[in-house]
């Protein structure tokens, strides 16, 4: 068995890596930053065709192969892969002007579509917010003070552990229970950004406060960090609607390793150098 990961220099991919290797599961990355993904020379390859030969199941990272799915599926089939491992978005059944991560170049439904209709032995794996995705809304602001802002403070979002998305993906590539299986993998909790701000004080001592401003004032903040206008625009109008709900936990996470989804204060530890 030798597993293809793609995008394996990724919070997911090295996890996915990781996990295999350590469980003596020969793995084998498409990556054009070999090193970084922490396999060997021999086991980094820089295109599909020649990273398929051998290969039983392939993981199938949105972002790292886009638009060129195809690419990837056909010559996966011709070669014999057996299984194939696709992570996409919890909001992929949405219509396609109702997903933000679109207007930053996301592919999620099309890729999931491909794979979908491979005719291979097939697990989904939609995911919600990536807890990491803080490096972009608080890290930033803490270094201009103790105040974070944001808008719409009652929205809550099931923040998800690449980690714990890793150690899934790893044992889809694996094991036969999950083949079929369209998984939802969040977080533990459903927090709001003053509940975010909280756990990021705990951890790192800081007296933080959080501060409320207008929409029109965090699309502006969001458009100057570099996030296209219209993506700002359609996040918070999201928001907006999603008002103080929270969504029910998926139980999917405990249910493939054994154990909840790592909390967000955890992550904040974990990475506590992001808040320095």
């Amino acid at each position: 068995m030798t597993i293809l990961i793609t995008g394996a220099t990724g919070t997911v991919g090295r996890t996915a890596t990781r996990r295999l290797v350590t469980d003596g599961v020969p793995v084998r990355a498409v990556s054009r930053r070999g090193s970084e993904a922490g396999l060997p020379t021999d086991d980094v390859v820089s295109d599909y065709a020649a990273g398929l030969h051998g290969v039983s199941a392939v993981f199938v990272h949105p972002r790292a192969v886009g638009l060129h799915v195809s690419d990837l599926v056909s010559p996966a089939v011709d070669a014999g892969v057996r299984r194939l491992v696709v992570m996409s978005a919890v909001n992929v059944d949405e219509p396609l002007d109702r997903q933000p991560s679109r207007l930053r170049g996301d592919r999620n439904a099309e890729v999931e579509a491909a794979v979908t209709g491979s005719g291979l032995d097939v697990v989904v794996l939609r995911c919600d917010v990536f807890a990491s995705n803080v490096r972009g809304t608080i890290a930033p602001q803490l270094r201009f003070g103790d105040v974070v802002r944001a808008a719409f403070p009652a929205a809550a979002e099931r923040m998800v552990d690449e980690r714990d998305i890793g150690e899934v993906v790893a044992a889809a590539l694996v094991s036969d229970d999950l083949v079929g299986k369209t998984l939802e993998l969040t977080g533990p909790q459903a927090l709001t950004m003053p509940e975010r701000v909280e756990a990021v004080a705990e951890v790192t001592g800081r007296p933080l406060t959080f501060e409320e401003i207008t929409p029109d004032v965090a699309a502006r903040g969001m458009v100057a960090a570099g996030l296209p206008p219209e993506f700002a625009t359609l996040y918070l109008d999201l928001a907006r609607e999603r008002g103080d709900v929270r969504l029910p936990i998926s139980p999917d996470v405990d249910t493939v390793l054994g154990h909840r989804p790592r909390p967000f204060v955890e992550w904040v530890r974990d990475n506590r150098e992001v808040f320095a």
